[in-house]
């Protein structure tokens, strides 16, 4: 099984395209052969064909997160402690 992805930024940290393609090649096959007393069953599976996937984001806000912003904050008060 062979696989691909391509990731194109339409417009700047704001909207991207991607393209996901899987079994190329149609190489994922599984077989499976199960037996009991009384009865055997054979199973393939394989599939048709290659599978392409699209996909389209859009980041609405650059949200950061705010454990980062209180670290900010506590360098602050470090630089307000220190002048007293």
């Amino acid at each position: 099984m062979a696989g691909a992805a391509v990731k194109q930024s339409l417009i700047k940290d704001k909207l991207s395209l991607t393209v996901n393609g899987m079994d190329h090649f149609q190489g994922r096959k599984r077989e499976m052969m199960l037996s009991g007393s009384g009865f055997e069953n054979y199973i393939l599976r394989q599939r048709e064909s290659p599978v392409i996937t699209f996909s389209l984001s859009y980041t609405i806000n650059n949200y950061e997160n705010g454990r980062r912003k209180g670290q900010d904050r506590e360098k602050e008060y470090e630089g307000i402690e220190q002048m007293f």
